[in-house]
């Protein structure tokens, strides 16, 4: 499959970036990376969350979500929390 890039998916999905859908998620950066063994696509979103209720302090950590890699739809958020960029690589050369 040719490279796919965040501005491809932008294009194929423009309502998912809106700045409201940003803020409510707590988005900060979208990119698209490709996973080691299947070479499909993700999207990959560098995120705020809350990591326990009484700390007060929103955590910045990385999730992924599928992409179809024919139209580039967002598809669903997969499980994997990714707390640094090395961890995400890790699942990414595994996946």
């Amino acid at each position: 499959m040719k490279t796919v890039t965040i501005t491809d998916v932008i294009k194929a999905q423009r309502g998912w970036f809106s700045s409201e859908n940003k803020a409510f998620f707590g988005d900060k950066v979208y990119d698209v990376s490709k996973g080691g063994r299947s070479g499909k696509h993700y999207l990959v979103r560098l995120t705020q969350a809350w990591s326990d209720m009484f700390d007060g302090k929103p955590k910045d950590h990385f999730r992924v979500n599928e992409l179809d890699q024919q139209t580039l739809k967002i598809g669903k958020l997969l499980d994997g929390i990714f707390p640094t960029q090395a961890d995400l690589d890790t699942w990414l050369r595994a996946n």
